[in-house]
């Protein structure tokens, strides 16, 4: 039963993918992220955006990371002020989904009821205030297609 294990530790290492990390960032615990290599650059992404916003520790390059680098990692994620290292990330996204689609549904209007507003999105942009993506558009910016 992995989530023992997480609860029992002080330090996680990880790779980089969304269900361990949301496992570790629910119980509250530090990680060291390690993503794999491919064949999708997901998990490197994942990492390097939780490791600017200082939730995690993670490797620079999974193809040459070092014993070394990851004995440090691990003891500069020890040596962190003992705070939650997930402050800001927040966790109630399916919540948000649901609330959303079921206001959807119930709307005489019958049109998409897209959130607007970056406190309605369960992921932050960069910056407080700021959209990751504009609204009615995919990550990559491809249009989202919602029938009428």
């Amino acid at each position: 039963d992995a989530r023992k294990y997480v609860a029992a530790s002080d330090v996680v290492v990880t790779m980089g993918g969304y269900n361990s990390l949301m496992e570790v960032a629910s119980a509250g615990k530090r990680a060291v992220v390690v993503p794999r290599r491919g064949p999708s650059q997901e998990q490197k992404m994942r990492a390097a955006l939780f490791a600017s916003r200082g939730w995690v520790r993670a490797a620079s390059d999974v193809d040459s990371v070092t014993g070394s680098e990851l004995v440090g990692l691990i003891r500069s994620s020890l040596s962190a002020p003992g705070r939650s290292p997930w402050q800001g990330l927040r966790l109630d996204g399916g919540d948000k989904a649901v609330s959303a689609l079921v206001s959807c549904l119930l709307s005489p209007r019958r049109r998409p009821c897209l959130p607007t507003r970056p406190e309605d999105w369960a992921f932050p942009g960069p910056r407080a205030g700021v959209l990751p993506t504009p609204p009615g558009t995919y990550p990559e910016g491809a249009p989202l297609h919602v029938p009428s």
